[in-house]
């Protein structure tokens, strides 16, 4: 009877424990002044579940990566571990996320094992309006006059919100080259203006 007893406590105990993950910002945010690296800086959209055992971030529309790889938060521009080049980033040291100053291990280059400076930290991404005005005082833009004007937030295209003009005649929209840009449609242009910075989730209102 003692061993039955003891049998149903372990059961139920198993059956109503909940086991707490890690759970995983929807951006991180990546800042280094090295020039051999800078490259990584910017935004990175979680991909997968905010619980998930090995989450996966990727800059919006770049082939720039942050996941762990062999028990190590790595930066890459490779998303699987077993293609590196060598121009990769690797936390060394164990953290449940790899945000600054929380996390106090270091990173290091793939190639080397140079200490390099970056800080990382998370944030839970831009906000979208309902609507964008859009306009410029650029004298050499006014002959793009027919773009400016309110764009409403209608669709998402692959994670990403899309703005019509509400004449319909333009759109805004994260294209595939990592660029904002207004077309008349979506069908892969590159776009009549596009923004200065790529890779980033929200149109830039300076470009």
């Amino acid at each position: 009877k003692f061993w039955l007893l003891l049998y149903f406590f372990s059961s139920w105990i198993k059956s109503n424990t909940v086991f707490c993950s890690t759970k995983y910002p929807e951006y991180l945010e990546i800042q280094t002044t090295d020039p051999d690296y800078k490259v990584f800086s910017g935004s990175y959209l979680r991909r997968t579940s905010d619980t998930q055992k090995n989450p996966l971030y990727k800059k919006p529309r770049i082939q720039n990566y942050i996941y762990i790889a062999k028990n190590a938060w790595t930066i890459s521009s490779k998303r699987n571990p077993e293609l590196e080049d060598g121009h990769s980033l690797f936390l060394d040291g164990e953290c449940e996320i790899p945000v600054s100053p929380s996390c106090t291990s270091r990173w290091k280059s793939s190639s080397d094992q140079k200490v390099i400076n970056v800080n990382v930290n998370s944030n839970e991404g831009p906000s979208y309006p309902d609507y964008y005005e859009v306009k410029t005082n650029r004298k050499e833009l006014t002959n793009q006059k027919l773009m400016f004007g309110f764009y409403k937030h209608t669709r998402a295209s692959q994670n990403f919100p899309t703005f019509t003009k509400t004449d319909n005649t333009f759109v805004m929209y994260l294209a595939n080259n990592s660029q904002w840009i207004f077309d008349q449609n979506m069908y892969g242009g590159e776009g009549h203006i596009r923004s200065r910075p790529k890779g980033v989730p929200a149109p830039p209102d300076n470009g």
